[in-house]
């Protein structure tokens, strides 16, 4: 951040807004892996990547594209063959995860059911 900027704050409700509009944006397997990050203390990508898919019984290479898509998102940083790095989330990463920790990241909306939002559909849409 720059000298002259302020840090954004919001209020409860646009947290909780902002919060389920990242649920939405991010699939369960990218959630997986942030919150995986978030505990993780000095691992590689690899490594949790491979607690993931041991626990949770998914594939290493869905996982390692998951991974590279939020790295291309700026949500987290590992190494690669050639620079070994741990993995951690980026300052960025850090701000979207606490977004999305005050929502259960378990049971996030799926698919395009606005009720699975939490939204509250016109009673006229919902054949009332």
């Amino acid at each position: 951040m720059k000298g002259d900027e302020q840090p954004i704050s919001f209020s409860q409700e646009a947290s909780e807004g902002l919060g389920l509009l990242l649920l939405r944006a991010l699939n369960k397997n990218q959630l997986l892996i942030l919150n995986e990050l978030s505990k993780s203390n000095g691992e590689s990508i690899t490594q949790i990547l491979c607690r993931i898919s041991k626990s949770r019984k998914l594939a290493v290479s869905t996982l390692r594209l998951n991974a590279r898509i939020l790295l291309g998102l700026g949500l987290i940083e590992f190494g690669n063959n050639s620079h070994f790095r741990l993995a951690e989330l980026t300052e960025f990463g850090k701000i979207v995860f606490s977004l999305l920790s005050r929502h259960s990241l378990t049971s996030r909306a799926v698919g395009c059911n606005p009720t699975d939002a939490g939204a509250n559909p016109a009673a006229e849409t919902r054949g009332e």
